[in-house]
């Protein structure tokens, strides 16, 4: 699991005092992008691909109307699952990650660039693990369920937190599920699927066999996070569900549902 480091940034690069209005500068903003997880597919099928996770900094301008919208996850099913939705801030577009296939094949994790492929799991055994959104591919198997590939974590919250990896694939009866990874749902074990995390990205974990067909679980829904001058305060137009803590001389600002436009003041 790859660690991404947040720089602090202030007012022209450095900590800084409240300024008047009239002297602000474009602001320079921290911010991460993670797309919605695919679904997990059922009957011993793979586990979800995790959304892809972005993560840079830019320079933003007060009083400007900036696009958000969060990614929900792909639907789980008993067959083939779903593939999440993307995430935008900005210009910034996270893709999601895809659904798990039915029997076998874990979905693939975000593509536009660094998303890693599913893996399989053992031939009539258990379902490949999806691939992670931004580091790791999902696990090949040969006697059991795959596990989810690898997202990444990153502190721009203010704490560490994992983002965007694969779910695990469901299995056979008496063989071993899939573990999901980095808010990847685990694959079921003699069951359901188990749900990638809500605002992490992570991709739904497959459903197994055992007599019966169980279905995948749902992949989990993206977010966007921005940091900031607490000398700015922002605002979310109608549409949008988030909320702003206080970190230091800084601002953090987690958007969790919902399209609309986020603008700095």
């Amino acid at each position: 699991m790859a660690i991404i480091s947040v720089t602090r940034y202030g007012l022209n690069g450095s900590k800084s005092n409240k300024l008047s209005a009239a002297n602000r500068v474009p602001l320079n903003v921290s911010y991460l992008v993670a797309a919605g997880g695919g679904g997990g597919g059922g009957d011993q099928g793979g586990g979800g691909g995790g959304g892809e996770l972005l993560t840079d900094s830019f320079v933003a301008s007060p009083a400007t109307n900036y696009l958000v919208t969060i990614g929900g996850g792909g639907s789980g099913s008993s067959s083939n699952a779903g593939s999440g939705s993307a995430s935008t801030f900005n210009v910034f577009v996270a893709a999601a990650g895809t659904g798990g296939k039915y029997i076998h094949s874990g979905g693939t994790g975000g593509t536009s660039g660094s998303g890693r492929t599913g893996g399989s799991g053992g031939a009539n055994v258990a379902g490949g693990g999806g691939g992670g959104g931004q580091t790791g591919n999902g696990a090949n198997e040969t006697s059991k369920a795959g596990n989810g590939g690898a997202g990444s974590s990153s502190a721009i919250s203010g704490s560490i937190v994992s983002y965007s990896g694969g779910g695990g694939g469901g299995n056979r009866c008496g063989t071993g599920r899939g573990l999901g990874a980095d808010g990847g749902g685990n694959g079921g074990y003699s069951g359901h699927g188990v749900a990638g995390a809500a605002n992490r990205g992570g991709g739904g974990g497959g459903g197994s066999w055992c007599s019966v067909v169980y279905s995948g679980a749902a992949g989990g829904s993206g977010v966007v996070i921005v940091r900031y001058p607490n000398t700015y305060s922002v605002s979310l137009s109608a549409g949008l569900t988030g909320s702003t803590v206080v970190d230091g001389d800084e601002k953090v600002t987690i958007v969790t549902a919902g399209t609309g436009t986020l603008s700095w003041a």
